[in-house]
This record gives structure tokens, C-alpha cells and sequence, in this order.
């Protein structure tokens, strides 16, 4: 019986160990991180809340292993007879061009696609098609809670088809988008582009700017807490400045989320009076016109709509198509100028820029390897889709993402496309510089350029969470912001209720 004991227990370490090796195999090619530096990394940066850690090594521990795929190729030849089928949202337009383009240079190959209504009904039919094994093989990410297991089940991890393939590279890639999405090692969601916020100073407050150009210098971004903190010192309490024009409660927790829950862990802890002071803080930092909800940032800002805003507003939020903020006009011919400057990236605590992903796909677990390896050459195919055009009226439309590509072949052109549309032509807003000054400077052209690369290359995180989890969030912090209830109520019941939500997904 002792013998037995003994093998069963070496049996045991031989496939942990196995395992384990596997494993770390897979984090080296997929979870590496650019080497940070102070420039790029919070000093605080390390294990989140909730993270498991090995008290020996200090090393974040992977909760879940991943059994290894199947073996793939990419043998084109196997391609040929196969067909790749697709779900995508009704109304987009440039998929058919892309699929007839993709088969003029594969033609052993048929692609077929289905556009679907809406995302509710894409969404409802998406889940039942995928439970009856009938589903496409690659879908609109929007159509399936790729972050909740109920769901996730259904649907393959993308590294282990991007690890085989002989076409895939990671230096063409913003890798850590990719490396954001994934939980617990496993890259559910193929994005084509992702997205994340920027915040400017009021020049008008003393020493705000130089405040929010330090943590941008040290830290690669700002914190939203250390945005609060900094309006805190300055504030007067019962004056009409604010701390943003587009900030609630809402917009503080969800830049400061990562602090209270980890999907990956399934920590949870809002039910506490570091999370009731901020709320609290956050609500009174809100301008009382605020319309609740973080969908409405700043897309154009003019110099009259700036001058009003730095009378009420200590920052501004933006998305990173903003790039007049980039540029130092000075005065224009009317003497204006702009009152917001230092465009400073959304991080983390742990110095991640906090970004989202859109225009992604998601692949679905029944399909064999040799659909599996089509899937990926398509999406390799379409990652350039911004500089495909399609046909109108034996015109060319060029299609360009609403934010930054994935792919670093097209990034370049794509922010000096936003410079030329949004910045500066001769009937924008920007006019009354290019009247004085003529075109951009080359220079300054590739300093924006320059300055959105290496937000790219920031370290990131995900700021998604799985469609129950957001909606539990977003109702019970509404019900905060009208004053429907006390901010130790909402902490309690977020605590209950996603906790709860938590251990029905598994």
C-alpha cells in the first residue's frame, strides 16, 4: 500500500510538472511584456488585488491550465474545397469586398458570410447556434460574452493556431492589445483595432499641467485616482469647477475597476471603505448636469467650446483621435489658444494603459485544424482592411478603423489620415492656423506619430468584463449617481450580487 502511495504521488509530480512546463512554454511566447522602465511602469506597479502569488518566487500564478490544441498546418493545399463561413453585423459594408478579394487570391477557397439584424437578435441566435453545433466558424466578437465561461467554452483559443503558423509575426502587431484581451492565457477575441482614452489639464489652474506632465513622464499615464487627488488639493469646496466634463461615478470605477474585481481570479471586493470613499468622491467631483453614462467623450473640441469648458472643468477626457492637443499652436490670428493640454494616457494602478478592442472576431471551438488555419489566414488577410477599398459606382472608398489598428503596417498613415482630415486642411477648424502657417510641420507630423506609437507599446490591460457583470456595475452605480441609495448600500450589493453572478458562469 506504502508503494502504491509513493507512485501515485511521483505520477502526480511527473504531470504537474509536465503541465507546468507546457505552460510556461506558452506565457514566453504569448504574455511577454516590453521591459519597462520608469518612463512606462508605475513605481506601485506588480500583482494586482487578488492575483495568486507564490510567496517564494513573488511570480503571478496562472489559475487555469490549458489543454493544448490540436496539431495544425498550413499546407495550402489542404485549403483547397474548404469553406470558411462567417457571421458579421448588418450594415457592414466592407465585408464583402474583403471576402471577394480574399477569394480572387484563394479562389480553391469559398468564403460565405451572413449579416445579422442587430446585436440583440445576433446575439440570441449566435448562443442558440453555437449549443446546437451549427454556428460559423468565425463570428463578431459583439455577438458572444467571449469573457464569461458559460460561453467561452464554445469558442477556440486563437495562440496556439498563431504560435504554428508560419505567417503570423508578432512584430507586425501591437502585441500587447492581444496579451490585454486574453484571461488566463487563453486569446478568445482576434481585434483588428483597440481604443483608449487620453486626458488633458486645465493651463488655467495653477500647476495642474506640470502636475499631469510628471506622471505622464514618470509613470507613462495618470491614474484616475491620482486625477482626483490632484483636483482634490485645488478644489474649493462648494464651487462650480468639476472634474471633468465627461465624468461620473461611472467612468471612475471603470478606470479604476481592476482595484476591486479580477475576472481571472474571480476576486471580488467592493464591500469595503477604500471603494465607499472614492465612490463618495466621485460623486461629488461630477458636474450636477452630468448625463450618466461613459459612452460621451470629447470627438471634436473647439477653441470657443475649450475656453468655456476651462471655467468649469479641471481635465478633459478624449479618445486619441484628439491630436490638436498634440500640437503646440500657440495664438491664432484671433489671439485664441487652447486651455487643455499634456495629453496623457488612462492607466492602471499596476501602470497599464487601460484600453478596449473593436472590429474583433472570435473562432469557434468545432471547427477542425484546417479551418482553424484558414480562419487565421483570413484574419491576417483583413488586418490591412483600412487601406482596402471598396467599389462605388467604379469609384474607390477607402475604409479607415474609427480607432488605431492592431497592425503596425498601417498605423502610421492611418494617425497622419486623422492629421489630414481632423487637423489641419484648409475647411476644418484648424484653418486659421493653416492660414498663417501653412501645412504641418514634417516634424511635428512625426512626433504625433511617434507619441501614439509608444502608447502602443505600453503595457495594457482589458477594460471588459463579461455582459452580466458590466450591467450589475453600471445599475447599481446609476441608482448611486441619482441618489437612490448610500455608497455603503451599492458596495454591499455589488459585492452580492456579482459574487453571485461569478458562480453561476462556471
Amino acid at each position: 500500500m506504502k508503494n502504491k502511495n509513493i507512485i501515485q504521488v511521483a505520477y502526480t509530480v511527473l504531470i504537474l510538472a509536465v503541465i507546468i512546463a507546457l505552460s510556461l512554454s506558452a506565457c514566453g511566447r504569448n504574455n511577454d511584456q516590453p521591459e519597462a522602465d520608469s518612463s512606462t511602469q508605475a513605481e506601485i506597479a506588480g500583482p494586482r488585488p487578488g492575483d495568486a502569488v507564490d510567496t517564494t518566487t513573488n511570480d503571478t500564478l496562472i489559475s487555469d491550465l490549458i489543454a493544448p490544441a490540436p496539431v495544425l498546418t498550413f499546407d495550402r493545399d489542404q485549403f483547397a474545397g474548404e469553406t470558411l463561413t462567417i457571421y458579421t453585423l448588418q450594415g457592414q459594408r466592407y465585408i464583402a469586398n474583403l471576402v471577394q478579394q480574399y477569394m480572387a487570391e484563394n479562389p480553391d477557397v469559398t468564403v460565405t458570410f451572413t449579416q445579422l439584424r442587430n446585436i440583440e437578435y445576433a446575439m440570441l441566435h449566435t448562443r442558440t447556434q453555437l449549443a446546437a453545433g451549427t454556428a460559423p466558424i468565425l463570428m463578431d466578437s459583439r455577438f458572444i460574452d467571449f469573457y464569461n465561461p458559460r460561453y467561452a467554452r464554445y469558442l477556440a483559443d486563437w495562440y496556439p493556431i498563431m504560435n504554428v503558423s508560419p505567417y503570423f509575426n508578432e512584430d507586425d502587431f501591437f502585441m500587447n492589445v492581444f496579451h490585454a484581451v486574453a484571461v488566463n492565457g487563453r486569446f478568445l477575441a482576434y481585434p483588428l483595432s483597440f481604443s483608449y482614452r487620453t486626458v488633458t489639464a486645465n493651463s488655467a489652474i495653477t500647476g495642474l499641467v506640470e502636475n499631469l506632465e510628471w506622471y505622464r513622464d514618470r509613470h507613462g499615464g495618470v491614474t484616475i485616482s491620482q486625477l482626483i487627488e490632484m483636483m482634490n488639493v485645488r478644489h474649493i469646496p462648494g464651487s462650480d469647477m468639476f472634474l471633468a466634463r465627461h465624468f461620473d461615478v461611472s467612468v471612475g470605477v471603470w478606470d479604476y475597476l481592476h482595484n476591486f474585481f479580477n475576472l481571472g481570479t474571480h476576486h471580488v471586493d467592493f464591500d469595503n471603505q477604500h471603494f465607499i470613499d472614492f465612490i463618495n468622491n466621485s460623486r461629488e467631483l461630477t458636474s450636477p448636469d452630468r448625463v450618466f453614462g461613459l459612452d460621451r467623450l470629447n470627438l471634436r473640441t473647439t477653441i470657443m467650446l475649450d475656453a468655456s469648458m476651462s471655467e468649469r472643468y479641471f481635465f478633459q477626457f478624449h479618445d486619441q483621435n484628439m491630436l490638436q492637443y498634440f500640437v503646440d499652436f500657440g495664438e491664432n490670428t484671433f489671439g485664441e489658444a487652447f486651455m487643455f493640454t499634456a495629453p496623457t494616457p488612462i492607466i492602471s494602478e499596476q501602470g497599464e494603459l487601460i484600453t478596449d478592442i473593436l472590429s474583433a472576431y472570435v473562432l469557434n471551438a468545432q471547427a477542425t485544424p484546417v479551418q482553424q488555419a484558414i480562419a487565421l489566414d483570413f484574419m491576417l488577410f483583413i488586418r490591412s482592411w483600412s487601406t482596402i477599398s471598396t467599389v462605388a459606382d467604379g469609384d474607390i472608398e477607402i475604409v479607415f478603423p474609427r480607432m488605431m489598428p492592431v497592425f503596425r503596417g498601417i498605423h502610421n498613415g492611418l494617425v497622419s489620415h486623422y492629421i489630414d482630415s481632423n487637423l489641419f486642411n484648409r475647411f476644418g477648424q484648424w484653418r486659421n492656423w493653416i492660414e498663417v502657417r501653412g501645412e504641418l510641420y514634417p516634424e511635428e507630423r512625426n512626433d504625433i506619430i511617434t507619441r501614439l506609437t509608444a502608447f502602443g507599446d505600453m503595457p495594457m490591460i482589458s477594460a471588459q468584463v463579461p455582459y452580466e457583470i458590466r450591467s450589475i456595475i453600471f445599475d447599481e452605480l446609476e441608482g448611486f449617481h441619482r441618489g437612490f441609495a448610500s455608497a455603503e448600500d451599492i458596495a454591499q450589493n455589488l459585492q452580492n450580487r456579482i459574487t453571485v453572478a461569478l458562480s453561476q458562469m462556471e
